[in-house]
């Protein structure tokens, strides 16, 4: 700790640059901002999110390699290139009164635009807004009535787990509307689906789309949820639908994703299943 006292007080630019992407967090390099001063970095952990032209500079573009030699081929030479060409003219920039004011302009913007949100105090208080507090309150109705809450929630899983199986999307299309769309316009989608045993309440239909040029990459994708005609069915089948707003231009595709639904649930994935549309 006493080292790392005296390293982000004494320095002008904070280079990190591991192999993307191990890096874990990056906490070093947040606590710089406060010390006035700037971060080089790969675009991993919280620079990957915090990168900005105007408050420091980022080495590769977020991409990642099979090679690591080759990886630390392209990068070493980007580090080099843009300490050259960008960071020493800029650290060495100076007007008559010998101060680096663009450089100072900088240290200024990664102040202002990281430090409100890069700190302990935001961290810790959202920390307690979205999983503290939420989940005392969710422990408090699960011990309600001696565990009442808990027993039933246990059944639920055990129901949901074991029907599972039966889920089926027969069919789902477009109402015949044509897929070709302007940015802006709504394509409404409809579905038929076989439930078995389980019934609306237990699942959460989704349209799961996104650009095709991106198909792997699910950060890209968006999700709409869909509405059942019925609340329940005597055969199991249920129709829902589900309006996608066309946001941008280009190739997009989607299909339906189905996910366990219940309030006590701590995520949706904690089940560890899903269904996809073939």
């Amino acid at each position: 700790m006493n080292v790392a006292h005296y390293l982000v007080e004494g320095c002008d630019i904070w280079l990190n640059n591991p192999r993307r992407p191990l890096e874990a967090s990056g906490t070093s390099g947040m606590k710089v901002i406060a010390n006035g001063g700037l971060n080089f970095s790969v675009l991993d952990g919280w620079w990957d999110e915090g990168f900005d032209p105007e408050v420091g500079w980022k080495i590769g573009n977020g991409e990642e390699y099979t090679d690591p030699d080759y990886h630390d081929e392209v990068e070493s030479r980007q580090l080099y290139n843009t300490l050259e060409t960008s960071i020493v003219p800029l650290f060495y920039s100076r007007g008559e009164d010998h101060l680096p004011r663009k450089w100072i302009a900088k240290i200024k913007n990664s102040m202002k635009k990281l430090g409100p949100f890069f700190n302990t105090h935001r961290m810790v208080q959202q920390y307690f807004d979205q999983y503290y507090s939420q989940s005392f309150a969710k422990r408090a109705q699960l011990m309600e009535s001696k565990w009442a809450e808990a027993k039933k929630l246990t059944s639920w899983k055990e129901k949901v787990k074991s029907n599972w199986g039966s889920i089926k999307v027969n069919k789902f299309d477009t109402n015949g509307r044509s897929k070709q769309l302007f940015v802006g316009q709504e394509l409404t989608i409809s579905a038929e689906i076989a439930l078995g045993s389980l019934t609306p309440e237990d699942v959460e239909v989704q349209i799961y789309y996104g650009p095709l040029e991106n198909e792997n990459h699910p950060q890209y994708n968006s999700t709409v949820v869909m509405n059942p005609e019925l609340k329940s069915s005597p055969n199991g089948l249920y129709k829902y639908t589900g309006n996608v707003k066309c946001e941008k231009s280009g190739h997009q595709g989607y299909t339906i994703r189905i996910l366990p639904k219940n309030a006590m649930l701590i995520h949706p994935f904690e089940l560890d299943v899903v269904y996809w549309a073939e």
